[in-house]
């Protein structure tokens, strides 16, 4: 009886020891090390329910779903305010009459908008791949543009009251580690961002009757996500890979 309990200790023993010995080479399987190593096949999505997920980039088209590309005449670039001295002008020109500001809106759009850059652009070398991470800097913002350049307050004024759009708001990348894009030998890369974009437009009919200016304006704006302790806005974090530089605009016209 001893004897036989003494052998089950003896087992017990060295299944434990095997068992501590086997232990670090499951935590360390190469799955467990490289998920957050990505190759051009692979995109981080964030989506409208908050989440993060790395997935292939066909897969990323099912998450998105029907959301399509931005369309060139989607791009546009800021518009800044006329002098003082203009505004004083114009204001003159109407003051004989009260001014009213009646707005027009068109539906809302939502759209893939094209590359933005989070890193400098990477050459690999011939016969080696080159590892790339988001890094610091880099920028996108909420953006509007009026068709007379003096009236943007106004715009800008309505659409933050009604729709609660900030025209001020930026978002900065920082450097970060948390995922790694490898760059085939030989290729020019740098990692971009996809947003997911909302553009509200219409016109304003400003000034009063038989005396008032149609005033054109559209703005984009992007909705808050976190990524790796950095916060960016929703949308697609990917790798754009080329053979020339300047490096040509995966998605959308123009270089990096």
């Amino acid at each position: 009886m001893y004897l036989s309990t003494l052998t089950i200790i003896i087992q017990a023993a060295i299944l434990a020891i095997e068992a501590t010995a086997t232990a670090p080479a499951i935590a360390d399987k190469p799955s467990t090390r490289l998920k957050h190593i990505l190759d051009a096949n692979d995109v981080i999505v964030f989506d409208s329910k908050g989440r993060v997920e790395v997935v292939t980039r066909s897969e990323s088209l099912k998450i998105i779903g029907d959301v399509p590309v931005a369309k060139a005449e989607q791009r546009y670039t800021n518009f800044t305010l006329e002098t003082e001295e203009r505004m004083q002008t114009e204001h003159k020109i109407e003051k004989r009459c009260k001014n009213q500001a009646v707005f027009t809106m068109k539906p809302a759009e939502t759209y893939v908008n094209w590359d933005v850059v989070m890193s400098g652009v990477v050459r690999a070398p011939p016969h080696s791949s080159a590892s790339i991470n988001v890094g610091s800097g880099y920028w996108i913002s909420n953006s509007l543009s009026v068709s007379i350049p003096w009236t943007f307050d106004v715009v800008k004024d309505y659409l933050s009251s009604t729709m609660g759009l900030s025209y001020g708001r930026s978002w900065t990348t920082t450097y970060s580690s948390g995922y790694t894009f490898m760059i085939p030998p030989g290729k020019y890369g740098a990692i971009v961002s996809n947003p997911i974009a909302t553009r509200h437009s219409g016109h304003m009919d400003l000034g009063c009757i038989g005396n008032s200016k149609r005033v054109e304006f559209s703005g984009e704006s992007y909705r808050t996500k976190s990524y790796s302790d950095m916060t960016w806005v929703e949308g697609i974090i990917g790798l754009c890979l080329g053979d020339t530089y300047p490096l040509p605009r995966c998605l959308g016209n123009g270089t990096l």
